[in-house]
């Protein structure tokens, strides 16, 4: 007999704030929570994002995070640690489980990179060149000076760029001794890190898994390669920069945050009292190739085929879900082939059905975006949140009768891929 997880708990860390209460409160009000990004970054397009807390002392307020070392933590990791901590809390998860217990327990983490702010190597390039050659315009290393350039980094500093550090980190605070994985990626990491949870509660590998996202799009790296792609919105007004689905979408508006579930068995969770939010019945992820290196996909049949199999998978039909959580680029190009394929899935029930995107709150978050649409929909299964961003000036196909004020039952949470991957998570509500 299948296994279906419940979820006994969340956490939500975005440009909304460190809390799941500022999520729900964001997604309500259906408006950007950006700012202007700091100089030098300014003067990238679009200037502004969705940019989470950078205070240090909100990690010491969560769970499991005395042994944690801030100063050996990257942006992702740090963010991991909020978006980690608040659902320990909001499950009420033990970070001090005996022995069985912490064997028992795994973490899957969604990253996409693992990259520091580039101050201190702009700062050590600069020291270790060659002035000679930079007066004639080249750029070389003048290797006497480089033990110099050293000593401004820490024993830590290159451990602590390493891809899997912010799973490291995860596993300390929360005392995982399970399974525990990354998965590299972009928009759909978080959900095939939940899905890895899923499985492993599934093939009784762990009782508890804790699995998310954690991203940022608003560091330097992220900003130069998206705009060197020309991803980026094109407006200089926060207020309207962030636009799915509409006709006068250009681009995406960056942000960063993380989300994280608490998964059980049901059995695990009602030992220890714990109350279920919902189930996750199903799950699906696939692959394509694009069209090229830097190509969107080829068409949106692959993604269709990964909604279908999550239905398939869940065990249901496509007019079985009441809520869908799309992806929601910004992008035209993306958001036209995201679309089609769910109307290819959906049919004419897509009319009938509630559309949120959470992307116009939050910016688009990387890894941490497709977890961060399933706390978004739980938060609207349980009725926390009852409004929402809607598209004024809908591009041709897009359901705009949407009804936000029926209750949600099922709902369907997609994480697309430009790099060609796509992935899918299905909630239902307890009885």
């Amino acid at each position: 007999m299948k296994t279906t997880p419940v979820v006994t708990g969340f956490g939500a860390c975005s440009s909304a704030g460190p809390s799941n209460d500022e999520f729900r409160a964001a997604l309500n009000a259906g408006g950007g929570t950006f700012e202007a990004l700091p100089e030098p970054l300014q003067l990238l397009p679009p200037s502004f994002g969705g940019v989470a807390t950078r205070a240090i002392k909100i990690i010491r307020t969560l769970p499991g995070t005395r042994p944690l070392r801030p100063s050996t933590m990257t942006r992702y990791s740090f963010l991991s640690t909020i978006g980690l901590g608040l659902a320990l809390a909001d499950g009420d998860v033990d970070v001090e489980p005996d022995d069985e217990a912490a064997i028992r327990r795994g973490l899957f983490l969604g990253s996409y990179v693992n990259l520091p702010d580039m101050n201190k190597y702009v700062g050590m390039s600069y020291l270790v060149r060659d002035r000679a050659h930079s007066a004639s315009g080249e750029y070389v290393v003048d290797d006497a000076k480089v033990m110099q350039g050293l000593k401004r980094f820490t024993g830590f500093e290159f451990l602590r760029l390493m891809n899997n550090m912010p799973l490291a980190h995860g596993s300390i605070q929360s005392r995982a001794k399970g399974p525990c994985n990354t998965f590299m990626g972009f928009c759909n990491a978080g959900l095939q890190a939940i899905g890895a949870g899923i499985r492993a509660l599934e093939d009784g590998s762990c009782d508890t898994a804790l699995c998310g996202g954690a991203g940022s799009a608003v560091i330097e790296h992220a900003l130069l390669f998206k705009n060197y792609r020309g991803l980026m919105s094109t407006s200089d007004d926060p207020a309207t920069a962030c636009r799915p689905f509409c006709t006068d979408a250009s681009g995406l508006v960056p942000g960063e945050g993380a989300a994280f579930l608490a998964l059980e068995t049901e059995e695990a969770a009602r030992k220890r009292g714990a109350t279920p939010r919902a189930r996750v019945t199903g799950y699906a992820t696939g692959y394509a190739t694009p069209a090229g290196p830097r190509g969107l996909p080829v068409d949106h049949t692959n993604m269709a085929g990964v909604l279908q199999a999550c239905l398939d998978d869940a065990g249901l039909q496509a007019t079985d879900i009441d809520l869908l959580v799309p992806t929601g680029y910004g992008l035209p190009a993306m958001d036209a082939l995201e679309l089609a394929a769910h109307r290819q899935a959906f049919g004419d029930h897509l009319d009938r059905m509630q559309v949120r995107c959470h992307t116009p709150v939050t910016g688009f978050t990387e890894a941490a975006h497709g977890s961060l649409g399933v706390a978004a929909a739980l938060c609207a299964m349980d009725g926390t949140v009852t409004d929402g961003w809607q598209p004024g000036a809908a591009i041709d196909g897009y359901p705009t009768a949407t009804d936000l004020s029926r209750p949600v039952r099922r709902a369907l949470v997609t994480g697309f891929s430009m790099e060609g991957n796509a992935s899918a998570v299905i909630l239902e509500g307890m009885e």
